[in-house]
């Protein structure tokens, strides 16, 4: 045998070199027959063409394989497993080497001493890296607390392992400084190889450990690892089935790095490891992005090109960046988020979104924080004070941030979901405002399968014609059409609403409860209890069509004007459409999470009716919301309301027939209860009425299309 790093001359010159990917090893013995080394800083083992190669460490033999340019730990085991990582012989050997390591992310390989070495050599005696006992091996205990060092988890040392053979290099907890002397954490994916690419950032408030939260103690830090470990388990359906996210509503890195993307993840002020107060959507925050932005613009792995990608609250928060402009933002991908203070986040229809808001608040981003005394700025309070649209939607440092869209320049791809309680009607009020290039997708409630299954593909060529400069045809707008029972077909158009379509009045009749496309030639009304209790089908007014004569193709804006009257001050009116095939609902929701979505709906506190005609259009009507609009309702007195229903798509087959529910609070399908706050006051005893008839036309607003 040769000495060590050395090969017979005669071979020399047929001499390859190899790396461990999960690597590198620094300082494992190899050998072949015509040489042997030792694993030095470049982490290079040699061979030639078509030797075993033999790893050991002390005298303890790890595995072996056949030579070659690139190898992992999963190599040096021999194993019939569909999926290698759930074998105990390539667990426990990755285990085995990687702890080793100094860095819980092994970001710079595993280095091994001599000292360690010599270690080895005399305690390993009786370490069987097949067992299925390997955790409560004497030998291994005896080893390691001997090394003083922690063996680290089966989930860890996959989750590593999984990583490396995607070629996923991790870089945790990377401190982001920021204009004011603090920093934020990050989490930052890179490709394994060299070379410098673009990256894809999100800032949020849900902790960047796997799934959501804050991985600091090192309780939660393993059960993070088990929770990834657990996650990359699971067939793909299953994945979309429980949280396809790795990290709530961010990019997976497992989708993107090996694209050629970096994935940053960073949690914002006073989550984690980021220092300071949880302020959420405040003007703090939009500095720290613009400056995250900037600062990984300018790292050795990155290409100056930054792009946003994001959903829900990482959605939200993206357009008061873009709006700073901060020069390396190239595109940006807010998914299904919203972009109004008052119209959405807050309080849709003039309705607050109490209890969602205060589950959201309280159980997603306060958890988060490193501990339960970290502070934070009381958004849930300051969001009650504020109970009209105004100046605090669009100037307080420390409220929802107002961003006019036409400000923004920056390539955009937005979505909504269509019916869900929330993200419906961002996304599209903000592609009509945008002035730069835009992207459309219309998805469903389900949003967060779609973003990381359905839609990936659209959201990489998107980045990759403007990060990467590459030539993408992409359509302005791309939409699902449900057609009920959970099918759909895709669809594009040039602009949205697409061209083509017609608005068609249903009108309603309170004399027998229909509805239909001719006004009804006499004056009625249908009375309803305004009481919140639970009951189903709520008390409210129903009106059914006819059976349809023929296929009709929704897609567009909905509108509900009503004429209503209550016998108290005030009313919420949710209007929602749905579908029926005989007696049974037809159900538009196309995923397991809104199996009882109506095809749409809406809703609208009477006293906020007054509607601001310079920003209405023909769509949709733009209700102000202000104080100094706020119009009561008086006992019996008949007023108008334009309730806006959210944009939707739907199929509707012949034979079919529609039903129009005007109730006092949600219905199936829409969360009912959890959302929103119902004032006793106006609620309790109270009598609501819906008119109908030639004085009173309450009638549905529906965009037809024709069929492609």
């Amino acid at each position: 045998m040769m000495s060590a790093g050395q090969h017979d001359g005669a071979v020399a010159h047929n001499l390859r070199s190899g790396v461990f990917v999960d690597g590198p090893f620094i300082g494992l013995r190899y050998s072949t027959g015509s040489g042997s080394g030792v694993i030095g800083v470049d982490g290079v083992f040699t061979f030639t063409v078509g030797e075993t190669v033999t790893f050991s460490l002390g005298g303890v033999i790890i595995g072996e394989t056949i030579g070659a340019a690139a190898i992992s730990t999963v190599d040096l085991v021999p194993t019939d497993a569909k999926d290698p990582l759930s074998s105990h012989g390539v667990t426990n050997r990755a285990r085995f080497l990687q702890s080793f390591g100094d860095d819980s992310d092994l970001r710079d390989g595993v280095t091994i001493t001599d000292s360690q070495v010599e270690e080895v050599s005399r305690r390993a005696e009786g370490v069987d890296f097949d067992s299925d006992r390997f955790d409560t091996s004497q030998a291994v205990h005896d080893l390691f607390g001997q090394l003083g060092l922690r063996l680290r988890s089966v989930a860890e040392a996959r989750n590593h392992l999984r990583r490396a053979l995607r070629g996923i290099r991790l870089l945790r907890d990377v401190e982001i400084p920021t204009r004011d002397g603090s920093f934020l954490s990050a989490d930052v994916f890179l490709p394994a190889g060299p070379g410098r690419v673009p990256a894809i950032l999100r800032l949020g408030l849900y902790g960047k450990a796997f799934g959501s939260g804050s991985a600091i103690e090192a309780s939660a830090v393993q059960a993070s690892e088990t929770r990834e470990d657990t996650f990359f388990q699971m067939k793909v359906g299953d994945q979309r089935a429980t949280s396809p996210f790795e990290n709530t509503a961010s990019a997976n890195a497992h989708d993107w790095v090996p694209r050629g993307y970096a994935i940053v993840r960073i949690d914002g002020r006073g989550i984690g490891k980021t220092p300071g107060v949880v302020s959420p959507l405040s003007r703090q925050e939009a500095e720290d992005y613009y400056d995250a932005i900037q600062w990984v613009a300018g790292q050795s792995w990155c290409d100056g090109q930054v792009g946003l990608v994001g959903a829900s609250y990482q959605a939200t928060n993206q357009w008061a960046v873009a709006a700073m402009h901060p020069p390396a933002l190239v595109a940006m991908i807010p998914f299904a988020g919203d972009q109004d203070g008052y119209r959405e986040l807050a309080y849709p229809g003039g309705i607050y979104n109490e209890h969602y808001r205060e589950w959201w608040f309280n159980e997603r981003v306060l958890p988060a924080r490193p501990s339960a005394d970290g502070p934070y700025v009381d958004f849930l309070k300051t969001l009650k004070e504020h109970p009209f649209d105004g100046e605090f939607y669009t100037n307080d440092i420390d409220a929802p941030l107002g961003v006019r869209c036409d400000k923004i320049d920056v390539p955009v791809m937005t979505a909504i979901s269509q019916t869900m309680m929330l993200h419906g009607r961002g996304g599209i009020e903000a592609f009509n405002a945008l002035r730069g290039p835009k992207h459309l997708l219309i998805v469903d409630a389900a949003y967060q399968s779609y973003m990381t299954h359905d839609t990936l593909k659209d959201q990489i060529a998107f980045m990759d014609k403007y990060a990467k400069a590459k030539e993408v045809s992409l359509p302005a707008v791309r939409m699902i059409v449900r057609k009920g029972a959970n099918e759909i077909e895709w669809r594009s158009a040039d602009a949205w609403p697409p061209a083509g379509t017609a608005y068609q009045e249903l009108f309603l009749d309170g004399s027998d409860g229909s509805a239909g496309w001719g006004a009804p030639q006499v004056d009625a009304l249908i009375q309803y209890s305004a009481e919140v209790n639970g009951a189903e089908p709520r008390p409210g007014a129903y009106f059914y069509t006819e059976p349809l004569d023929e296929d009709l193709d929704l897609i567009g804006h909905f509108t509900a004007n009503l004429f209503v009257s209550s016998s108290t001050s005030d009313a919420d009116v949710y209007v929602a459409l749905r579908v029926f095939d005989g007696e049974e609902e037809v159900h538009y929701g196309t995923r397991e999470e809104s199996p009882r979505a109506p095809l749409t709906w809406g809703f609208l506190k009477a006293s906020h009716r007054k509607t601001d005609p310079s920003r209405s259009t023909a769509e949709r009507p733009w209700h102000t919301h202000t104080e100094e609009d706020y119009l009561p309702l008086v006992s019996a007195e008949i007023v108008e309301l334009a309730v806006e229903l959210l944009p939707a798509t739907a199929r509707v087959r012949a034979g079919w027939r529609f039903r129009i529910e005007i109730t006092a609070s949600e219905g199936p399908g829409v969360f009912q209860d959890i959302a929103r706050v119902y004032d006793p006051e106006y609620h309790a005893g109270a009598v609501n009425a819906v008119h109908t008839g030639p004085a009173t036309p309450s009638r549905l607003v529906v965009p037809r299309i024709e069929r492609e």
